[in-house]
């Protein structure tokens, strides 16, 4: 017979957290993020896992002292952009559904968040804090940013078209 007890502080250390769950475009497969505690930085990590709803598998795919969030699928089903901390700030990244590393998309000053796809999978739209005269990098762009007058403090939403072969900042 297993003795009942109460949960004790470092129970919680072992709890797993479950988030941003997202459906394949075809229906076959999910991708979600699970966060756990990394006991001997005392932080969090977060990694994106995918599953196979045919054949009710699931697979870690991000690994790593990091944190990844907000998952998306591209429209075709063969690539999941997602945000990192892996090279400092929180940027972009993609991942191809075919395998291999994730390659970093963006490289803004304050770090991004919340991309989505356009439906014909050319395009990522995603939100960064910005200040008057920051550059904003991605790869080898460069894009001043103007000051603007935004709904928002400081936000503003760029576009990333064709994969970081234009930057451009949308206008209200």
């Amino acid at each position: 017979m297993v003795e009942k007890r109460g949960m004790r502080a470092e129970d919680l250390q072992e709890l797993k957290s479950v988030k941003n769950p997202e459906l394949s475009p075809d229906g076959t497969r999910f991708v979600f993020v699970q966060t756990v505690i990394n006991k001997e930085k005392h932080e969090y990590n977060s990694h994106l896992f995918v599953g196979n709803l045919q054949e009710g598998t699931i697979e870690q795919w991000t690994f790593g002292d990091v944190r990844d969030s907000s998952p998306k699928w591209s429209p075709d089903g063969k690539a999941i952009v997602f945000v990192s901390n892996r090279s400092g700030k929180s940027q972009l990244h993609l991942l191809q559904t075919s395998g291999g590393e994730a390659r970093k998309l963006t490289n803004c000053n304050h770090g991004v968040t919340n991309p989505v796809w356009s439906p014909d999978g050319k395009k990522i739209l995603f939100a960064t804090s910005i200040k008057p005269n920051d550059k904003m990098n991605a790869n080898e762009n460069e894009v001043m940013c103007k000051e603007k007058k935004w709904i928002r403090k400081n936000l503003n939403l760029w576009l990333l078209r064709e994969f970081v072969t234009n930057l451009i900042q949308l206008d209200f």
